[in-house]
């Protein structure tokens, strides 16, 4: 199993979303909308350990 490693999530752009956090929010329209978000292993210790790795992240989401 791997180690050092952790899920990192990101927005459309590129930029990580700090896990546990509030973001700013996401400009919706009437309709139909697309959220894409991106999700990346990222090293948190070095070395990192070689191996099988799997993650589950829960995403809440808030309309107002």
């Amino acid at each position: 199993m791997a180690s050092g490693v952790a899920i990192e999530l990101l927005d459309s752009s590129m930029n990580a979303i700090a896990i546990n956090s509030t973001d700013n929010g996401y400009p919706i329209t009437q309709g139909n909308n697309d959220l894409t978000f991106r999700l990346r292993y990222k090293a948190t210790a070095v070395p990192v350990t070689p191996g099988n790795a799997s993650s589950v992240l829960y995403f809440d989401v808030s309309y107002q």
